[in-house]
């Protein structure tokens, strides 16, 4: 009966494709793989590898040919002319320029690394969100089954003249309510695995398996666990924007260097690079020297700027800190806590069956029951919550620690 009260609420939100068995590192390889936004995510960083590499290219010469055709329309004669040129130009921020692509690099790279930790953390959330919600299920559907099974029992004692007809209807509303709860908790659990099957990159209409259970709650090794401040996500970030900061200081300064300019031109009807000019140049700005210039307020704003981005990476590192004794806290917490939630359900457990007991001598009434009852279904949810809490706390600390999930 409990398997069949179960499939009539689950099979609606199931496909009838082949269904697919999806653990959790299939589900992590798959999203690594077909996931749009880390996709995306890796063609910009694609972009500025390919930025970095070639930073260096603004220094070849900027080669140009040129040709003319001419008529004199009174004697009807042509001439051809050709000609080519060639000019480097060489200032102080072509150190800066370069110096800014690496950084811009690296700091691609961190972003990257974002979120391919965070897509594999995600993948693991929802896949543990369904494991927990598959579970529910099951719980609502184990107790709409004895729900069922006390209204029938309800409507013999009512024609027997044992209880009254407000027992009888309140056992028909009990069943009702448990089949609406269990539809809703089907309805959760369906849009649940839409999303993980996006997150992951697969067909919508796709059936899948779950293969894996929830892990053991185990947290011996957070005694010694210490955050790396300086490989956190975050901190870095704040790290290469602090560098960005400054390497612009020095492009601002760079920007009153003289610049050099090197050319070479040639052209006429026979062209001879033996007689070829051959020109220097050198430009020495002074707009800077002048008092409330555009160079000097961007100096003094730059380095209120940088200041801006050492307050930032000191409130980074900070957070991280922050963040990590909190989930420390957390999972502490929640694993001292689960002893006194599993003892709660023991014996919530025991009582239920003793006031079903008295139920069905009649020494208790339907009201007493179902309380009994709906208090052992919620120690049951309790315990399921805190195991995802664990997990989701555990996962978040991988995260924020930088490490690989």
């Amino acid at each position: 009966m409990k398997k069949i009260i179960f499939l009539l609420f689950i099979l609606p939100f199931i496909c009838t494709a082949e269904s697919t068995e999806m653990s959790i590192a299939s589900a992590v390889d798959m999203a690594l793989k077909n996931n749009i936004d880390l996709k995306n995510s890796n063609l910009t960083l694609n972009n500025q590898k390919l930025s970095s590499a070639t930073s260096w290219n603004s220094i070849l010469p900027d080669i140009k040919l040129s040709g003319s055709v001419t008529e004199n329309l009174r004697s009807g004669a042509y001439g051809v002319s050709v000609g080519a040129s060639a000019s480097v130009s060489v200032n102080a921020n072509l150190a800066t320029d370069i110096v800014q692509s690496v950084l811009d690099y690296r700091n691609g790279k961190i972003t990257y690394n974002e979120a391919k930790n965070a897509l594999v953390r995600d993948v693991r959330k929802y896949y543990y969100n369904l494991v927990v919600l598959s579970q529910k299920v099951r719980l609502q559907a184990d107790k709409l089954e004895t729900l069922k099974k006390r209204e029938e029992m309800a409507q013999k004692k009512f024609d027997s003249g044992t209880i009254s007809e407000i027992d009888r209807l309140n056992a028909v509303i009990n069943y009702k309510t448990g089949e609406y709860e269990l539809k809703k908790l089907n309805n959760e659990f369906a849009k649940a695995m839409l999303n993980f099957k996006y997150v992951i990159g697969t067909d919508t209409e796709a059936e899948l398996v779950l293969t894996d259970e929830l892990p053991e709650l185990k947290s011996e090794s957070l005694e010694n666990l210490k955050l790396d401040i300086d490989k956190n996500t975050d901190v870095l970030q704040a790290y290469y924007d602090l560098r960005s900061a400054q390497n612009n200081r020095a492009a601002i300064i760079g920007s009153a260097a003289p610049s050099f300019s090197l050319g070479y031109s040639v052209s006429g009807e026979n062209v001879n690079l033996d007689n070829g000019n051959v020109s220097l140049s050198v430009s020495l700005p002074l707009q800077w020297a002048l008092p409330f210039s555009n160079t000097q307020v961007s100096v003094i704003q730059n380095e209120n700027n940088i200041k801006i981005k050492q307050n930032s990476l000191a409130g980074a590192k900070r957070k991280a800190q922050i963040e990590f004794d909190g989930l420390v806290m957390t999972i502490k917490e929640i694993k001292n806590d689960m002893d006194s939630l599993v003892m709660s359900r023991d014996a919530a457990k025991s009582s239920y069956e003793l006031v079903r007991r008295l139920y069905d001598n009649g020494s208790k009434d339907y009201l007493e029951l179902k309380d009994s009852e709906n208090t052992l279904f919620e120690t049951e949810i309790n315990i399921l919550n805190a195991k995802y809490e664990f997990i989701s706390s555990v996962l978040d600390l991988d995260y924020l620690m930088g490490s690989e999930s």
